[in-house]
């Protein structure tokens, strides 16, 4: 009885789909950081200003002049 034997593929072939499926995480997980590294260096609590402007209400109803 003859038995047949696995031969593994080389590394080169192996890596196909499966290797960019195994990246992806790996990427997605890169952006993130990317993200949160700009939101942090960019964003940040500003002081607040109040706003001073005069505002026009029109006169109506009973005791309007």
């Amino acid at each position: 009885m003859k038995h047949d034997r696995i031969i593994p593929l080389p590394i080169s072939e192996q890596s196909g789909k499966s290797g960019l499926r195994r990246r992806i995480p790996f990427y997605v997980a890169l952006l993130i950081v990317g993200v949160l590294i700009a939101a942090y260096i960019d964003g940040g609590e500003e002081p607040l200003h109040p706003i001073i402007q005069e505002v026009s209400v029109p006169q109506t109803g009973v005791d309007a002049t």
